[in-house]
């Protein structure tokens, strides 16, 4: 499986999100663990985060054949 990359500032606030997957996904969602959308956008290797709340997230990477998801944690 591809791996997925999530850097972030040493402070608990995470702005930016780096992803580096082997395959390109079509885009990305980012959803809390309600299952609340808070963002769809076309894939990009940075994802800026900073406009969301305190806690706990799920970045998705949609492909046209599967969804991969990542769990981060929003300081």
């Amino acid at each position: 499986g591809s791996e997925m990359c999530i850097r972030d500032s040493p402070n608990p606030t995470i702005d930016k999100i780096n992803i580096n997957p082997e395959r390109e996904p079509t885009s990305i969602r980012i959803a809390d663990i309600t299952g609340k959308e808070h963002m769809v956008s076309p894939f990009t290797p940075t994802v800026d985060v900073s406009h969301l709340g305190v806690g706990t997230y799920f970045i998705q990477l949609i492909y046209t054949d599967h969804v991969e998801s990542r769990k981060f944690i929003k300081g």
